[in-house]
Formats: structure tokens, sequence, C-alpha cells
């Protein structure tokens, strides 16, 4: 579990990345024009899908050297990331497949493939619940939580029409993910994958 263990000086991470992050946007926007930066299918959004898949392998990876209520937590945010980003996908190219990609339709059956994984997860690592329980009860989760403040906060400017400051603030929630699962990433350095880990119990077997 100390894989997903933040302490609030990891808050300062966030905040320096996020800055970052918002001041290059600022100096792309000024250089190509903000009005084209932030249109339907512009570099804005491009820019958010690449972040999300990123974030989304990065989760994946973490599935595969993480197990019992680690994995739990690794399986939970790579599923939540791949539904933001179907639910974020568009194209301007007309095909039958990307189309279907981009329908209400394709997030309804991967809601119901991704619901399937993760309860095959939680009843492969039931006896570690109480683990997972104590970490949510910790508010240990917190880095997703500032995430979906965010996410939350843009929906609110969505409804208020200000379209251009929800697309931003949607954006920042990606990058506090996309942070949270890099420093995952990097606390699994120099450990041993759970396949070798297997591979290894069988020889010595």
């Amino acid at each position: 579990m100390d894989t997903f263990r933040f302490r609030w000086t990891f808050f300062g991470v966030l905040i320096v990345g996020i800055v970052a992050l918002n001041v290059l946007m600022l100096a792309v926007g000024n250089t190509i024009g903000f009005r084209y930066f932030r249109s339907n299918e512009g570099p804005l959004e491009v820019v958010q899908l690449v972040v999300l898949a990123l974030v989304a392998v990065s989760f994946i990876a973490l599935i595969f050297r993480l197990r019992h209520a680690s994995r739990l937590i690794a399986s939970g945010a790579a599923a939540l990331c791949i539904l933001m980003f179907f639910r974020e996908f568009e194209t301007p190219l007309r095909h039958p497949t990307l189309d279907f990609m981009a329908s209400d339709s394709m997030l309804y059956y991967l809601s119901v493939v991704l619901s399937a994984f993760i309860l095959i997860q939680v009843f492969l690592n039931w006896s570690h619940m109480p683990a997972f329980l104590g970490w949510l009860t910790r508010v240990e989760w917190w880095p997703f939580l500032f995430a979906g403040i965010l996410f939350i906060a843009g929906n609110r400017f969505e409804m208020a029409n200000l379209p251009e400051i929800e697309e931003v603030l949607e954006l920042n929630g990606y990058v506090a993910l996309a942070i949270t699962a890099t420093a995952a990433l990097y606390r699994t350095i120099g450990k041993t994958p759970i396949s070798r880990r297997y591979a290894a119990h069988l020889e010595r077997g």
C-alpha cells in the first residue's frame, strides 16, 4: 500500500506541475492563437486525450507490478481513466469504428466490461479489503480527490457556459492524475514485477 500513500507535501508537487502546465498552455496559446488552441477537436482537447492515454497506460502497468490492495487501487484508477478517455474521445475523421468509439454505446459496453474486471479483482483480493478500506477511511487517496474536485469545478464552469475554463480545469485534473501515477510507478522501480516473482516461485518449487 505504500505505493499509493502520499504525504501532504506531495500537494506541492501537484501544484508545481499544474502551474507549469498552465504557463506552457498560455505560451502555446499565445503563439498559435487562443481561439484555435481551445477550439473543438483542437490542440487543447488533443492534449487531454494524450495525457489520459498516458495515465491509463501507467495505471495498467501498475496492475502488473502490484498486488493485493494496491492492485485493487491501480485497477480502479486504470478503469476510471479508460472511461474518461472514451468520454473525451472525438475525431474529425468519419469511420464506422471511430464513430462507435466516440458513441454513448461504447461507454455503456466499456462500463460493463470494466465493472466486471473490477469485481474480479475484488474477488481475487477479498482478503485484503480491510487494507483497502483503511486506505479509504484515512483519505490516503487525496490526490485522486484533488483531481476529482478539479473535474467537478470544470463541470460547474461548463454549466455556466464557460467551456474554455472547463477544458483547462479538466486538463489540470488529468495532469494531477498523471503526476500521481508517475510517482506511484517511480516507487516501484527496483521492485520485481509480479510476473517475475511468480516465475521465480515456480522455479524454486
